[in-house]
């Protein structure tokens, strides 16, 4: 196959891969000049597979557009207008699939295989609570990037906005990951990806799958025999994870993690038990080295918003429930769901709120990040909190700087920081001057001065 030139406003490089979806390929966006993944779709997926391969197709798409999470490879833009067919753009991953990183001979380690089974768990948290299941949850399709971030890819088979539906007809997904309700006809819920989620952590851990042979062999195994349990196969593996691992490799789903949240907090439960450092669970990772260019820096978005410590409840070491919950709300938009889990360890070290937003602040992947949260939760404020008579920030008016300046430059600053970029603009504005000084000092916030200008470049462009 010849691949094209192009595909609309994107210049095809190289191929990057074929699968049974499409072929991908490393593209240029000659409007933005950055570079990006572009997904075609085989033209034979109409004819040999009808209107039922589309709506996949389609469904990559629409359900990936949905989710903003920085272990989810985000999708830029689609066109079905392109005389090559129907494409999409996403971002582009520097980095290796997982069994290629593992096949390279990194040194995984334990602590490393649990960092990155909490970096998938933190992406199908966001997915589940947006209505996506991904069923397809393998390690060629959770690829890390040359700084160690996982990014979950291939939402192709994903099942939207339907999670108690019982699945019927073809079945979708790679046979040793599927959970046995796959075979069965059970529900095709949230569980189904926990349960590769579960596989791909005795992987990781054992160096095999739990379950192996012919795939009459495979599917019997997986209904019906208990796997192996991953201290007797690897002997450096403490026998503490053989619960957590059967548990996650359930036969009902009813006896299995229910939730992202429950299955990591499990895991950090007893990686603390063994006095395992977790901190790079969110943390900056290990970096990978690769031949590759420098990689595009991630963008984080909100994911779902956990229950909070309910008003009136203890929480650790002397700290309300208030204040717990107002920093788990800056937190939200970059860590998802365990944002809740990591302020409650964090509360329970820490009595001074410098020490603690400190503490918190390590937890994030990059300095944009860590700048933005001890930014917004560091700012003085008059409410009386436990350490020094300053804890929450007052939200103050701001200005004289119209609303829709405001809202416009949010969404710019979106794209450079995440969510955190709603607080900043907010506190910011509230002692700007005007309009130009309120971007100056946005733009300070951006490490990167070739993303800086392009910010400024974008606040004093056309709308």
């Amino acid at each position: 196959m010849v691949a094209p030139r192009s595909l609309g406003k994107y210049e095809i490089l190289d191929l990057l891969g074929a699968g049974g979806m499409g072929t991908v390929y490393r593209a240029r966006d000659v409007v933005l000049d950055r570079i990006v993944a572009v997904k075609l779709v085989h033209r034979s997926l109409a004819p040999a597979r009808g209107p039922e391969g589309w709506t996949r197709f389609l469904n990559e798409a629409r359900a990936v557009a949905r989710l903003n999470h920085p272990n989810i490879v985000s999708v830029y833009d689609f066109s079905n207008e392109d005389p090559a067919g129907a494409f999409f753009a996403m971002e582009f991953i520097d980095g290796c699939t997982i069994d290629a990183y593992v096949r390279h001979g990194t040194d995984l380690g334990m602590a490393r295989a649990l960092d990155l089974t909490g970096q998938l768990l933190h992406g199908l948290g966001c997915a589940h609570a947006n209505g996506v299941i991904h069923r397809d949850v393998k390690p060629s399709n959770l690829l890390v990037t040359r700084d160690g971030q996982l990014k979950i890819t291939d939402f192709g088979i994903a099942k939207v906005d339907a999670l108690d539906h019982t699945e019927t007809g073809l079945m979708f997904g790679t046979p040793a990951y599927m959970a046995p309700e796959r075979y069965t006809g059970g529900a095709v819920g949230p569980r189904c990806d926990l349960y590769s989620a579960g596989v791909v952590l005795f992987e990781l851990l054992s160096g095999r799958k739990p379950f192996n042979g012919g795939l009459t062999e495979i599917i019997y195994q997986i209904c019906h025999v208990a796997p192996a349990t991953v201290s007797s196969l690897e002997p450096s593996v403490p026998m503490e994870f053989d619960a957590l691992i059967a548990k996650a490799l359930a036969k009902d789903p009813d006896s299995r993690f229910q939730t992202a949240v429950e299955f990591a907090a499990a895991i950090m439960d007893v990686g603390e038990a063994l006095g395992l450092t977790l901190g790079s669970m969110f943390a900056r990772p290990r970096r990978l080295v690769t031949s590759s260019g420098p990689t595009e820096r991630v963008v984080t978005a909100p994911a779902a918003t956990p229950d909070t410590f309910p008003p009136g409840a203890a929480a650790p070491s002397g700290w309300s429930a208030e204040q717990l919950a107002e920093l788990e709300k800056l937190l939200i938009p970059i860590l998802g769901p365990l944002a809740r889990i990591v302020v409650k360890r964090a509360a329970s070290r820490t009595r001074d709120r410098r020490q603690l937003c400190e503490a918190l602040a390590e937890q994030l992947r990059t300095d944009d990040e860590r700048r933005g949260f001890l930014e917004a939760a560091l700012l003085p404020a008059p409410r009386v909190g436990p350490d020094n008579g300053n804890w929450a920030r007052g939200d103050s008016a701001t200005g004289t700087i119209p609303p829709a300046t405001l809202d416009r430059t949010t969404n710019i600053l979106m794209r450079y920081l995440g969510p955190i970029a709603t607080v900043l603009v907010k506190r910011t504005a509230t002692s700007a001057v005007n309009e130009s000084d309120l971007y100056a000092r946005l733009a300070q916030r951006i490490s990167d001065v070739a993303e800086r200008d392009r910010f400024l470049a974008e606040l004093t462009g056309p709308p």
